[in-house]
């Protein structure tokens, strides 16, 4: 995976048809990301090899911390790697059942942002340097802003879009549409768009004019 798909995966009560998480109470800005320990939500990610199962992810804890709710959350997926390569010095059984932490995230009135990642050789969440924006509030519609790795090597753009009613399997959500141009050693990458939903966070990415990720199902926690 490349850094700007990386950067667009980690991080998905006002809806079209579909029942969806309730717009948690936060003052006038609801929050866009899930922050009830249980809730599950499933992603397909079109762009994976075959063998890779949908992408289920749960919150594990939530943390109340500044004002803001710390939510962690863990992933689960198989793959089949008989379908995908053959990795040199790999053990064991031909499909693997992946469950372990996924990320970390600060989320408020103020935006989404991801406070650690799962690191794959110290298998745990590391604590990230600056904490990465996914969508930050206010977000109006134009609203700009620039940004770059701490290398200098990663530049990207954000704009906020208008508001836009996306289809996808998980059903159909009013969700705010983010557009993102992005240069890495001065090469450009292609064009992405993403769409939050109040609630949920990301439902949606369509990169290069190819849909990358899509919401299937979406499940609030058991009261």
């Amino acid at each position: 995976m490349n850094r700007l798909l990386a950067t667009v995966f980690v991080g998905v009560a006002v809806l079209g048809v579909a029942p969806a998480a309730p717009v948690p109470k936060g003052g006038d800005t609801p929050l866009y990301f899930p922050t009830e320990v249980g809730t599950k939500w499933v992603v397909r990610h079109p762009w994976m090899p075959a063998g890779y199962s949908d992408m289920t992810y749960t919150v594990t804890a939530v943390e109340e911390k500044d004002g803001a709710k710390v939510v962690t959350v863990s992933e689960a997926y198989t793959v089949d790697w008989s379908g995908i390569i053959k990795v040199v010095g790999r053990e064991g059984p031909d499909v693997e059942a992946i469950d372990r932490p996924d990320a970390r995230y600060r989320v408020s009135t103020d935006g989404v942002f991801v406070l650690a990642n799962y690191d794959l050789e110290k298998k745990r969440l590391v604590d990230r340097e600056e904490p990465g924006c996914i969508l930050r509030f206010p977000a109006k519609p134009g609203h700009s802003e620039k940004g770059a790795d701490a290398a200098g090597r990663y530049n990207w753009a954000k704009t906020v879009g208008k508001p836009e009613r996306v289809k996808v399997t998980g059903g159909t959500f009013d969700a705010i549409r983010v557009d993102v141009e992005s240069t890495q050693d001065g090469k450009e990458y292609p064009h992405w768009t993403g769409w939050y939903a109040p609630g949920i966070g990301l439902v949606k990415v369509v990169y290069g004019g190819e849909v990358k990720v899509e919401l299937v199902s979406f499940t609030p926690a058991k009261k």
